[in-house]
């Protein structure tokens, strides 16, 4: 059933990628398929090699092309929306429900940001347990995973006015190029402004990379990119406390699932502390 909303309740889906083509179709038929419809679908493309500006025209989304790379595409999204809430999904990720976006609405009558709580798409192999562990290790913790220093989960869906007055405490100019941590910091200046903050449950699952070495590529290329944040000085101590094991408490009934989140951020981490001085 289609929920007709009014201007107060429109929601613009921003999506930025880059070589997306073997995750976007998927993403994008989970937002069409809400049982509230999404205002727009903002893909802000850095000039992919592939079929992904293709599949977005498909799916009718508006398409932003920009050379700034994953903070830079939110930040421009952001500016471009149309919504009063921005809804920032990532090109692989896929929102588990059709009433996802109409479970959030009622939220932010009095909610600012709501993080949506994820899983992984699959557990075929060893390295989407591992991540599908690290996960609910997290979403157990509650609601001390929901600080933005100290914390792991982050919003994903935001008042537009918080989201833009967040980055104007971003020095786009000199950052427009993390692609790292780029949520963290936005959460953290949002954060500054307001707390309200609350969770949908059961709502985005993950596709994971499957393969050992994808997994570390990805984590160099993060750690080179934390670089730029370190030459600038800028979110220092908060990246010192990203970059670390969850802050859980361990307990008999989460201590596999914290075993499994540790295998999978040394691997992560050897990779990512690789990159951080070398790439």
């Amino acid at each position: 059933m289609t929920i007709y909303h009014t201007r107060a309740q429109t929601i613009s889906v921003l999506i930025p990628t880059y070589n997306s083509e073997k995750t976007l179709g998927e993403c994008l038929k989970s937002v069409i398929t809400q049982d509230h419809s999404p205002e727009e679908i903002i893909v802000v493309d850095s000039y992919s090699h592939d079929s992904t500006q293709k599949i977005a025209k498909q799916f009718g989304c508006r398409i932003i092309t920009t050379r700034w790379k994953i903070l830079g595409a939110r930040y421009l999204g952001a500016r471009a929306a149309k919504g009063k809430y921005v809804l920032m999904l990532d090109s692989d990720q896929v929102l588990k429900r059709k009433d996802v976006l109409s479970r959030s609405l009622p939220l932010l009558r009095k909610y600012d940001m709501l993080v949506f709580e994820e899983k992984s798409y699959r557990t075929d192999t060893l390295l989407e347990r591992l991540a599908d562990a690290d996960r609910r290790l997290v979403h157990a913790a509650g609601s001390m995973q929901l600080d933005p220093t100290e914390g792991t989960l982050l919003p994903r869906l935001f008042d537009r006015q918080l989201l833009l007055k967040a980055f104007k405490h971003i020095d786009m100019q000199k950052l427009h190029d993390v692609v790292v941590f780029d949520d963290a910091l936005i959460y953290y200046e949002a954060h500054k402004i307001s707390d309200r903050v609350s969770m949908i449950n059961d709502a985005v699952v993950h596709k994971e990379p499957t393969g050992l070495l994808a997994v570390l590529r990805h984590n160099y290329r993060y750690g080179a990119s934390v670089r730029m944040l370190l030459k600038y000085g800028e979110y220092n101590q908060l990246l010192a406390k990203k970059a670390r094991f969850r802050k859980v408490k361990i307990t008999k009934d989460n201590l596999g699932l914290a075993i499994q989140s540790y295998v999978l951020l040394i691997l992560k981490g050897t990779a990512y502390e690789l990159g951080k001085l070398t790439g």
